[in-house]
Formats: structure tokens, C-alpha cells, sequence
């Protein structure tokens, strides 16, 4: 006699707030707009386009960063359950910033590591946004589905990064450059000048 099949819990609506803003600011929705914009306007001014960006990450970026923190050390259980990164990735994150400032000619790569990893940490969080929207909405994942939408997002990031790559080395030789001093600062040229030349020459 086989057992009846179970059925996940299903919520109330599969949505977190409602599906305007799940979709805009969950799902990415806006992100579309945002690019068009960004590539317009960074046409007409790029350094002041990279500042917005940048107070824009004050308000954005810092407090998700901040909120994950919270996550991971609110509670003795979440630190024990995350001590791969609570105590690990922590440490290493410790040192590296010590040796970058130690040696700065070694933040063009880490620079380069970032611009590497990031299209694979947003990849992710889309497969679990997914597969979230899934759940609430009862839906039952046949067999494989969740291992070809992890590799769909997955691909997707890495088309993302073979997109980015040679803009990723323009910024590592920009950066590069910065961490170079100027040519011929603080060292001297073998070669008498000129004056000295044409004096012993005559």
C-alpha cells in the first residue's frame, strides 16, 4: 500500500512584500534601467558617476553587509554554524588587508580577485531567490531541475565575467598604474643632458 505523497507547506502568498517589489528589488528587475543609465551617463562624466556609485554603496552595500554580519554573530548557535566564515574567511580577510597595506602593489589583484569572484556570488543569489520563489509557491522540483538551475545560474556568471574581462584588465592596468610611481620619479637618468654633451663635445 504506498503512502500518500506529501505536500510541502504552501504560504499564503508566495511573496515576501508584494510582487512589485519582490520583483524590482529582489529579483533585479531595476537592474535593466540602472545599466542603461549608468552607460549614458558615464559617457558624459565617468569620475562623477563613479562617485554616486559609490555614496550610493554607503546606503546599499554597507547595510546588507552589515545585516549578513548580524546574521552570522547575532547568536552563539548562528557563529558556531557559520565558523567557516565567522572565523576563517574572517581571519583571512584580517590578514589580507594587512598586507595590502603593508604592500599596495598587491591590490590591483586583489582587486582583480573581486572583480572575478563577484558575477559568481550574484549567480548564487539568484539560484536561492529561485528556488525561494519556488518553495513559497508549492512547486515541486522534478528531478535534476535544481541542479540545471544552479547551472544555468552559474553559466550565467560566467558569461558575465568573460563579458567583464577586458574591462577588468583595463581597471588592473589603471590600477596598476596608479600603484606605479611616475616614470623617472626618484631615480636618475644614466644619460648626461644635453647642455653636457654639446659642452664636450666642442
Amino acid at each position: 500500500m504506498s503512502s500518500p505523497a506529501t505536500t510541502l507547506p504552501r504560504p499564503a502568498s508566495p511573496w515576501i512584500f508584494r510582487p512589485s517589489i519582490d520583483l524590482l528589488v529582489g529579483c533585479g528587475a531595476w537592474s535593466l534601467p540602472l545599466l542603461a543609465i549608468t552607460f549614458y551617463l558615464s559617457q558624459r562624466d565617468a569620475v562623477a558617476m563613479s562617485f554616486a556609485f559609490y555614496f550610493l554603496g554607503i546606503f546599499c552595500n554597507q547595510p546588507h553587509y552589515m545585516a549578513t554580519v548580524y546574521r552570522a554573530y547575532r547568536t552563539p548557535y548562528d557563529f558556531n554554524r557559520y565558523r567557516f566564515f565567522t572565523v576563517y574567511v574572517t581571519v583571512f580577510i584580517l590578514l589580507t588587508l594587512v598586507v595590502v597595506h603593508l604592500a599596495p602593489a598587491l591590490f590591483p589583484w586583489l582587486l582583480t580577485f573581486y572583480l572575478t569572484w563577484s558575477p559568481w556570488h550574484y549567480s548564487g543569489q539568484n539560484f536561492g531567490i529561485s528556488m525561494m520563489l519556488a518553495r513559497r509557491a508549492g512547486a515541486r522540483l522534478v528531478a535534476g531541475a535544481a541542479a540545471a538551475l544552479r547551472f544555468g545560474a552559474l553559466r550565467f556568471g560566467g558569461v558575465v565575467r568573460a563579458g567583464g574581462g577586458a574591462g577588468a584588465v583595463r581597471r588592473f592596468g589603471a590600477a596598476t598604474a596608479i600603484s606605479r610611481p611616475p616614470p623617472g620619479s626618484g631615480r636618475r637618468s644614466s644619460a648626461p643632458p644635453a647642455g653636457a654633451r654639446s659642452g664636450s663635445a666642442g
